[in-house]
C-alpha cells in the first residue's frame, strides 16, 4: 500500500490520533473563535462552555470523550434554539 504524499504544511497524522494534542488543539480553536467573536462584536453559541456546566456528570451525556447520547443531543438542540431566539427575537415570530 502506497502512503499518502506528505505537505510541509500538513502535520502528521499521528497529532491527531493522540487525545491530548486533540484537546489542546480544540481549546486553542476555542479561544480563538471566542476572540474573533468579541473582537467582531457577534455573538457566539458557545457549546463547549455551556457543555461543561450543563452536562453533568459528563458519563450521562457522552458514550465517550467525544460522542453525544442522544439526551444530550436534544439538550443542545434546545440550549442553540433558545440562543438564537435570544439572538434574534423577531427571526422567529
Amino acid at each position: 500500500m502506497a502512503k499518502r504524499p506528505r505537505t510541509e504544511n500538513r502535520p502528521s497524522s499521528c497529532l491527531y490520533d493522540n487525545p491530548f494534542v486533540l484537546a489542546t488543539i480544540t481549546e486553542r480553536y476555542n479561544q480563538a473563535l471566542r476572540k474573533l467573536a468579541d473582537d467582531s462584536y457577534l455573538n457566539v453559541i458557545d457549546l463547549e462552555e455551556w457543555s461543561r456546566r450543563a452536562l453533568r456528570p459528563r458519563d450521562t451525556y457522552f458514550t465517550d470523550s467525544v460522542h453525544l447520547t442522544e439526551e444530550a443531543e436534544e439538550l443542545i438542540g434546545k440550549y442553540m434554539a433558545d440562543q438564537l431566539v435570544q439572538f434574534h427575537p423577531n427571526l422567529f415570530k
